[in-house]
This record gives structure tokens, C-alpha cells and sequence, in this order.
């Protein structure tokens, strides 16, 4: 079995801030391998060890000697964790630490008018700070504040997922579209469509900005039924 790949964990935090991680492929496999590392005596060892770095007494008992084969039988139940040990935490896949690399989705070209993002949202939105068109300067207002922006992840119908990052003319075609279906924002498993119209009218003649149509729809709704016909 690879560490890395394991659908299941368990990590317990030591009072001197040491951290032992129990895995496996399956729950039952995880709590076999957990059950395992009890009974081993391994736990124990691990807190007697802390408490002689410590300073502290720590008795050493059969159970913390480390296994007694002659003496196990199937039956016998797993050595607890130690005292002083923190909760344990158990997390699958589908819940990342800040460690964890963050996934990247192709950004959806609006490269002409008519093209649309149309998505099943499949990530939660994520608010930042936006950038300098094809720089990584970031973007200020005139009076200082931040320019931001949200990213919305999604499936479109050739199962890839894109990304989109609203600001400006989108962001206020999508809150419209918002407050046209009386939803307070965006949530998974949602329909969002996002349609570049036309171009409009700048100060720069040479890079008009862009005009955008949204259409949004509840979770709810967006699962009962499949609507191949255009909002727009």
C-alpha cells in the first residue's frame, strides 16, 4: 500500500507537537491498521519517550513494552491512546490542508463575442485580488483599494473544468443574474452561463471593453431538469 495513496487518514498530535498518521485504502483497512498500531504498543512507546524529554515519569507496562504475541488473541481489544494524546482527526480526499497543492483549471477564453461559459459550478468561488492584464502586478482602484476579483470553477459539457475570473462588466452580469433568479450567490452544483454579447464602448478605441449576458440557475433547479435551449 503507497502512503500517498490513501483514501483514508489518521493523524493524532502529541503533546510535544509530534504527529503520528495512521493510513489506508479503505475505513476498514484504516481502522485495522489504527487497531494494529495500538495493540503493537507503538502508541505507548511514542508517549513514554515524550514524557521522558519532559521530565516525566512514565511507568512501563505490558502494555506499553511493545507486543506480547504468546498473550494476543484475536479478540483482544486494541491498546487506547495514550493520555495527553489530542483528538483524533479523519479526513478522506475530498478535504485538502492549506499544504496541499491547489488544482489548476484552464482559464475560458471569451475570445469573440457569442462565446459562452456554460457550466455546471463544481468548486466553491474564490475572491481575490485581481492583476494587471498579462502582468502579475496587482490591481488598485484610483483611491488605493484593491481590485478584486472571483473565480468560479466549473463543468462544461465536454467534462473538462474551466475557470472564469469576474471583475467589472461580468461581475455585474453575473450579481444580475443573481438577483433575477432571488439567489444570494453562487453555489455548487449550480447552472451559470456567461455569454460574451458584443463589445462596448471604451475610453481605449483600440480595446473596447467587453459586454456580458449571465444566467444563472439554483442547484435545485439546475438538477431536475437539462435545458438546452439559450437564455439569451
Amino acid at each position: 500500500m503507497s502512503s500517498t495513496e490513501a483514501d483514508f487518514s489518521v493523524t493524532v498530535k502529541t503533546p510535544k507537537g509530534n504527529l503520528v498518521t495512521v493510513r489506508g485504502d479503505s475505513a476498514d483497512e484504516w481502522l485495522a491498521n489504527l487497531n494494529a498500531a495500538g495493540a503493537s504498543g507503538a502508541l505507548g512507546v511514542i508517549a513514554q519517550i515524550e514524557a521522558s524529554l519532559s521530565g516525566q515519569s512514565f511507568p512501563v507496562t505490558a502494555s506499553t513494552a511493545g507486543p506480547q504475541p504468546a498473550a494476543r488473541t484475536p479478540s483482544q481489544p486494541a491498546q487506547e491512546l495514550p493520555a495527553g494524546f489530542a483528538e483524533v482527526k479523519c479526513r478522506g480526499k475530498a478535504s485538502m490542508s492549506a499544504l496541499a497543492p491547489k488544482a489548476k483549471y484552464p482559464s475560458f477564453k471569451f475570445a469573440q463575442p457569442g462565446d459562452e461559459f456554460d457550466v455546471i459550478v463544481t468548486q466553491p468561488t474564490e475572491d481575490r485580488q485581481a492583476k494587471e492584464f498579462g502582468t502579475d502586478k496587482l490591481k488598485f482602484w484610483p483611491d488605493g483599494n484593491p481590485v478584486m476579483q472571483t473565480k468560479v470553477v466549473g463543468r462544461a459539457g465536454d467534462g473538462i473544468e474551466y475557470a472564469i475570473y469576474a471583475e467589472g462588466r461580468m461581475a455585474r452580469a453575473i450579481t444580475g443574474a443573481l438577483i433575477e433568479a432571488g439567489e444570494d450567490d453562487i453555489e455548487e452544483g449550480s447552472r451559470l452561463r456567461v455569454k460574451f454579447t458584443h463589445y462596448g464602448e471604451g475610453k481605449n478605441p483600440a480595446m473596447p471593453p467587453k459586454e456580458y449576458k449571465a444566467d444563472y440557475t439554483s442547484p435545485a433547479v439546475a438538477s431536475s431538469h437539462d435545458d438546452d435551449e439559450p437564455p439569451f
